[in-house]
C-alpha cells in the first residue's frame, strides 16, 4: 500500500502574499500548515512547489520526523543550536558568543548570512 501525505498548503487560498524570492523574483507566497495539528508553518512560492509536507516542532518532538522525509533547514539550525547550548547558563551561552572559533559563534554567523541572503 502507498502512503501519500497530505498537503500542507490549504485548499482555500487565502493569506496569499506578493514578494520576491531568494532570488529576487516577485512571487506568490501561499501559507503553509503542520500537516498534524493545522499550526501556521511558513509559506511556499505558489510556481516552484508541487506538493508540501510541514509539520511544526512541536509536532516533530511528539511524534517525530516520518520516514522518508527531510527536515528543513531552519528546524536543523534550530537543533544545532540546542545541542549546542544544553545545561548552559545565559551567561555560558553569551561567553560562547563572544569566543569567535566557538560552534555556537559559528552557528548565530550561519543564520546571519542566510538572513542577508533573502
Amino acid at each position: 500500500m502507498l502512503d501519500v501525505l497530505s498537503d500542507s498548503r490549504a485548499k482555500v487560498k487565502r493569506g496569499v502574499r506578493r514578494g520576491p524570492g531568494p532570488d529576487g523574483v516577485v512571487r506568490n507566497w501561499i501559507p503553509t500548515y503542520c500537516t498534524n495539528c493545522g499550526k501556521p508553518d511558513g509559506e511556499v512560492s505558489d510556481t516552484e512547489v508541487l506538493s508540501v509536507v510541514c509539520l511544526c516542532n512541536a509536532c516533530v518532538e511528539r511524534y517525530g520526523v516520518p520516514a522518508g522525509l527531510a527536515l528543513s533547514p531552519a528546524h536543523v539550525w534550530r537543533e544545532r543550536i540546542a545541542e549546542a547550548t544544553e545545561g548552559m547558563t545565559p551567561q555560558a551561552i553569551v561567553a560562547k558568543l563572544d569566543d569567535p572559533n566557538s560552534l555556537l559563534t559559528k552557528l548565530a554567523t550561519d543564520v546571519r548570512l542566510a538572513a542577508a541572503r533573502m
